[in-house]
């Protein structure tokens, strides 16, 4: 059960480039709350779901919902956790130039 969350907007007035800031930004919120034992699960569905959102939360016009994240401990029982996705493998999908991998 998710000790609480956050949902996470940005001023639509902003560039390409703060999409970039606003994911480190939301990682390091996810690595911080590793710090105090916390886990995160980062859920962009929220965004899709900015009418609902705005008919609770006082958010101006010009911010866009963009993301949520739910915080809480971690149940290893429960069947959602036990979820494997396959992965693509790092070479599928990147090239690495003058490193000895």
């Amino acid at each position: 059960m998710p000790l609480s969350g956050l949902l996470i907007g940005l001023d639509r007035r902003l560039n390409t480039g703060s999409y970039m800031d606003l994911g480190m930004f939301i990682q390091n919120i996810m690595l911080a709350a590793r710090g105090y034992d916390i886990h995160t699960c980062a859920q962009a569905a929220f965004a899709s779901y900015h009418q609902i959102v705005r008919r609770h939360l006082a958010l101006p016009d010009n911010h866009i919902l963009v993301y949520g994240i739910a915080l809480g401990h971690e149940d290893r029982n429960a069947p959602e956790n036990s979820l494997a996705t396959a992965r693509e493998p790092v070479a599928g999908f990147a090239t690495f130039h003058g490193f000895d991998l």
